[in-house]
């Protein structure tokens, strides 16, 4: 250097010398600046980035929680609604079992009433055919004194008979005699066969009123028949709607196992992608 003399530093080297390291200080402290500023922006960056994917995580986080709280919802309104439907199904099961318990009881006593009216006209039947027999006998002995009395007339001769009442002693011819006594007979035949038809008459009602009450009976059982015919049917309508609630509850039940899966799944393969960016960067 110019300013050396006999190996010793001068005034003018030192300030040079002093000028040289302040302007090295001063580059320095601007490299150092500036890779501070370098270091402080790549942190900054990171950070905004670390925080924008931690962000991203949380709302995807939260739509997924909000997706499976939607499908626990969903899972538990059809658990409640076949719950529900259980319970109706069991009211209409008990309701139409006891509908038929009662159908059959009541056709079990109208079959009952049915063979006991039949019974009861059958024995009207053969009271009226006894009737009729005896009706038929008094008339054919009406017929038999009738021609017995016309023979006994046209055989006999007028001549008096003696009839007492008791105090004095009455004449009466033959032919009157007979007459009364004949009329007599008339009468408490015609007498019977009144009473004949008019217990045939009300048989004959009776009988009118049991086949009409019989009819009725047999058309309330058809009636009772086809209602447990339809009640069957509706039991059977239930049970299939019964398992078909349960098919649906059992493929909401496999498609939420297989949506939660699915979520783990895609979570940690998000995890994975967030750990292998963040040790690239």
């Amino acid at each position: 250097m110019g300013g050396r003399k006999g190996g010793a530093f001068t005034p003018i080297d030192a300030n040079w010398l002093l000028i040289v390291l302040q302007d090295e200080c001063k580059r320095v402290s601007a490299e150092g600046q500036t890779l501070r500023l370098d270091l402080s922006t790549k942190f900054q960056d990171a950070i905004k980035d670390v925080s924008s994917k931690l962000e991203e995580q949380k709302d995807e986080c939260l739509s997924q929680l909000k997706e499976n709280e939607m499908l626990r919802n969903k899972l538990k309104q059809l658990a409640d609604q076949y719950t529900l439907s259980e319970q109706q199904f069991a009211q209409k099961l008990k309701q139409k079992t006891l509908e038929l318990q009662l159908a059959d009881l009541k056709n079990q006593q109208h079959e009952e009433k049915l063979i006991q009216e039949q019974s009861q006209m059958k024995l009207y039947a053969e009271q009226v055919s006894q009737l009729l027999t005896t009706e038929k006998s008094l008339r054919l002995q009406l017929t038999a004194d009738g021609e017995k009395f016309q023979q006994f007339q046209e055989r006999q001769i007028s001549r008096p008979t003696m009839l007492f009442d008791g105090t004095s002693t009455l004449e009466i011819s033959l032919p009157l005699q007979m007459f009364c006594l004949s009329t007599l007979i008339t009468l408490v035949n015609v007498e019977a066969l009144l009473k004949s038809n008019e217990v045939f008459e009300t048989f004959k009602q009776e009988i009118e009123k049991m086949a009409k009450s019989i009819k009725e009976l047999k058309k309330e059982n058809i009636f009772l028949k086809s209602k447990s015919e339809k009640s069957d049917v509706t039991l059977i309508e239930l049970v299939e709607e019964r398992e078909r609630l349960k098919k649906q509850l059992e493929k909401m039940k496999n498609q939420k196992e297989k949506l939660e899966s699915l979520c783990r799944s895609l979570q940690a393969e998000r995890r994975q992608n967030s750990i292998g960016s963040n040790a690239s960067d």
